[in-house]
């Protein structure tokens, strides 16, 4: 039996982002999109498909509207969208590096998903930009916690994580100890010094 989503878009730039997030969900043949004017339908046979493929187009459908159409000021961005930009990053860092930009920002596990006033190009621009700072951090320090406080610093100055992990060891911020580091001051304090002395530099 052929069954239909409908979902209202104000551009054709939506209508891709509609068939992106399905072809991250399913498969082409599993469903076939139709537009016409400010209306999307995504068409599927409910004979061919077995109960995970539809329920797999269904939440391609909740997760464009979570990002694209949000309700209550607040976008739903779910986790593998997240992740796809910011590599190995964790969420749990993610959502510290979205509170940081003064954001509203909170996780749901059970839907497996990040909610935040944050914008979706912004959200983009952060996610890969610190995680992409994360995961040279990574290869410096071996360890989630000091590698999130380094991206973070990158994040709100823009110096790279090896220049930071320098500074904060010579002012004694970070010590090197067996296999690894140790903070020595709050991750405040860190955060705080690294800013201050980026903007007494002009960076």
């Amino acid at each position: 039996m052929k069954r239909k989503l409908s979902l209202n878009v104000s551009s054709v730039a939506e209508v891709e982002k509609v068939i992106e997030i399905l072809r991250k969900r399913a498969k082409r043949g599993e469903f076939r999109v139709k537009y016409r004017g400010r209306k999307v339908e995504i068409v599927y046979d409910s004979r061919m498909v077995d109960s995970e493929v539809e329920w797999r187009i269904k939440e391609a459908v909740r997760d464009f509207i979570g990002i694209y159409k949000p309700r209550g000021g607040l976008r739903r961005y779910p986790y593998w969208w997240v992740q796809e930009k910011a590599g190995r990053a964790t969420i749990a860092a993610i959502i510290e590096a979205i509170r940081s930009e003064g954001h509203k920002v909170f996780n749901s596990k059970e839907e497996q998903a990040v909610y935040s006033d944050i914008g979706v190009e912004e959200m983009e621009r952060l996610a890969m930009e610190f995680g992409e700072a994360y995961r040279i951090a990574l290869k410096l320090v071996r360890t989630r916690y000091i590698s999130t406080l380094l991206a973070l610093c990158t994040l709100k100055t823009g110096i790279h994580p090896e220049d930071i992990l320098e500074e904060c060891l010579e002012q004694g911020i970070l010590r090197e100890v067996e296999g690894g580091y140790q903070l020595a001051t709050s991750p405040q304090q860190m955060i705080e010094h690294i800013v201050r002395g980026a903007k007494s530099e002009g960076k």
